[in-house]
């Protein structure tokens, strides 16, 4: 399993930060490594999330709920897990329309095992049945 480290979550918020000619930086650095390292936790030999949709899943819910960004945060998050799904061999297929679901996971409204769903059913049916 391929995870996203420090670097490249702040290189995917400068991207979005620069495209959109909004400010970069970060609000709080803790709460971006503790987003990174959520998708890791074991416990003994138990995996909470096992599944590399859960995994992207509980990144992509972390970031949301965190807000480590001055800016860019959903889209941080969303291309976040995408990135770290497609590291692992998934591609997603998302829309536009899309950006209203996750105005719903920013208002916890859905659970991890609802985003990995979604995350699911938005990736390229191949990869995720292999998975």
């Amino acid at each position: 399993m391929r995870y996203l480290n420090f670097a490249e979550l702040l290189a995917i918020n400068w991207q979005i930060a620069a495209m959109r000619q909004m400010p970069y930086g970060i609000l709080t650095r803790s709460a971006v490594e503790e987003a990174l390292a959520r998708p890791q936790t074991r416990i003994d030999d138990y995996e909470p999330f096992a599944s590399v949709f859960e995994k992207a899943a509980v990144l992509l819910d972390s970031l949301m709920k965190s807000r480590p960004f001055l800016s860019g945060n959903i889209l941080t998050a969303l291309l976040a897990a995408d990135v770290m799904l497609r590291l692992n061999g998934v591609c997603l297929k998302t829309q536009e329309e899309d950006l209203e679901q996750l105005q719903s996971i920013s208002l916890l409204q859905m659970t991890i095992p609802q985003i990995a769903d979604w995350l699911q059913m938005r990736s390229d049916a191949q990869t995720a049945n292999s998975l």
